[in-house]
């Protein structure tokens, strides 16, 4: 579990959208701008940056931890969870998105 806020990006090819912030420890439902779903033709990544100001290329921040490329419809369709690591690196782990769930 993350010790620190982090920074919840979509990166697209051409360019990114910050979705917003997670405390520590918590769940967060986060929007996807329309804007960006209609200016992705390609595949997207989740970037996560910890602790950290605001990014402006942060597919290019070595601190940065992100998914594989996928289309947004798969990403989408997946429950994100963000795991910090005192020995190893930290992790993004996805799973089905339960649409029952609040």
């Amino acid at each position: 579990m993350a010790q620190t806020y982090v920074d919840v990006y979509l990166v697209g090819e051409q360019r990114q959208w910050r979705l917003g912030r997670v405390e520590p420890g918590a769940r967060a439902t986060l929007r996807i701008p329309e804007a960006a779903l209609t200016a992705t033709s390609g595949f997207v990544r989740l970037a996560v940056l910890e602790g950290a100001p605001f990014s402006l290329q942060v597919a290019h921040e070595p601190r940065a931890t992100l998914t594989i490329a996928q289309p947004a419809s798969q990403l989408m369709a997946q429950q994100w969870t963000f795991l910090q690591r005192q020995v190893a690196s930290a992790q993004l782990l996805g799973a089905p998105a339960d649409r029952n769930r609040p």
